[in-house]
């Protein structure tokens, strides 16, 4: 399961397209999205939240996108929730 979850992370770390409003007020941050992957790797969209403080609006907006966009590998068991941050740093 730790492997899994490591690619989760890395495969939602590549899909990450750093918003240009956040890029140019110097925003970043990590948003920590609660997600729930489905036996066949897709995110149900029902059950995508964030957790904690949040962050920023613009910040939120694009760690929610990237759970849109990222395609995952089937998990390991049939259905799994995990949390998972989103970062946005600036390099």
């Amino acid at each position: 399961m730790a492997a899994y979850l490591s690619d989760v992370r890395a495969r939602l770390q590549r899909a990450v397209i750093y918003p240009p409003k956040a890029r140019r007020i110097g925003l970043h941050g990590d948003i920590r999205i609660r997600m729930r992957i489905l036996a066949d790797g897709r995110i149900d969209p029902d059950s995508v939240r964030v957790v904690g403080d949040g962050g920023h609006p613009v910040l939120i907006t694009g760690a929610l996108e990237t759970v849109e966009r990222v395609v995952l590998a089937a998990p390991p068991t049939p259905l799994i929730e995990i949390i998972a941050p989103i970062q946005f740093h600036l390099e």
